[in-house]
């Protein structure tokens, strides 16, 4: 089953070319932590939302790395 959701060529355009350069382990770090936060946030946690999202901020910026994985 094909996926209905779908990006505008231009944002993925530029999407594209504001993580060119970027290493793949930086990318797959950010993408990790909004995932977390998506589960945090729809219960997977006893973490108020806004502890949730300071948390998957300073993962996916890449504080505390020690900590997260």
């Amino acid at each position: 089953m094909e996926s209905k959701l779908r990006m505008h060529p231009y944002a993925a355009k530029m999407l594209v070319r504001s993580v060119r350069g970027t290493p793949a382990a930086g990318l797959r770090a950010s993408t990790c932590a909004i995932a977390d936060l998506e589960w945090w946030t729809r219960g997977g946690s006893e973490y108020p939302d806004d502890v949730a999202l300071t948390l998957a901020v300073l993962r996916a910026a890449g504080a505390g790395t020690g900590a997260f994985g």
